[in-house]
């Protein structure tokens, strides 16, 4: 149920206008949106100057692809946060899922920085990534992808 409960206006999610999405999924659309743009960003940042290289011997090849690594995983993460994003604006089922999934690679991603180099950037991701994922389990979120079949969050079968 959402609305006002003060002013004794509730909507339940069956009453809500069909084309438009409730605040906190269009907030959440955008925080996406952020977040894909900040990886993206950090992923255009940390490419190694010059990738021109011959690749002479195996060893030069395994060295460009681990500096390669990380601009590798931000920007996978970038384009599924902004695939996510658009899928949350759309409402579509399993979007709640892979937002959960890029929160949860994101906050990987940044415990296996914080044990490597900590940069400092490092906090403001993994502050960024909790902070989503509590907003994620927010009961307006939650009740916008339950489906009919299953019963509600919290409630046990039986």
């Amino acid at each position: 149920m959402t609305g006002w409960p003060c002013l004794g206006v509730m909507m339940s999610p069956e009453t809500q206008p069909p084309g438009r999405s409730p605040w906190p999924l269009r907030a959440l659309s955008l925080l996406l949106l952020v977040q894909g743009a900040g990886l993206g960003y950090l992923a255009q940042w940390k490419l190694p100057p010059g990738l021109n290289y011959y690749f002479g011997s195996l060893a030069e090849l395994s060295r460009l692809l681990w500096a390669l690594l990380p601009s590798i995983t931000y920007g996978l993460g970038a384009l599924i946060a902004l695939l996510v994003a658009v899928d949350f604006w759309r409402r579509q089922p399993n979007a709640w899922h892979f937002a959960l999934l890029v929160q949860g690679l994101t906050l990987l991603a940044g415990l296996l920085l914080y044990l490597n180099s900590r940069p400092p950037y490092l906090y403001f991701m993994l502050g960024y990534s909790v902070y989503m994922v509590l907003y994620l389990h927010n009961d307006e979120i939650q009740t916008a992808f339950h489906t009919r079949g299953e019963p509600p969050l919290g409630e046990e079968l039986g």
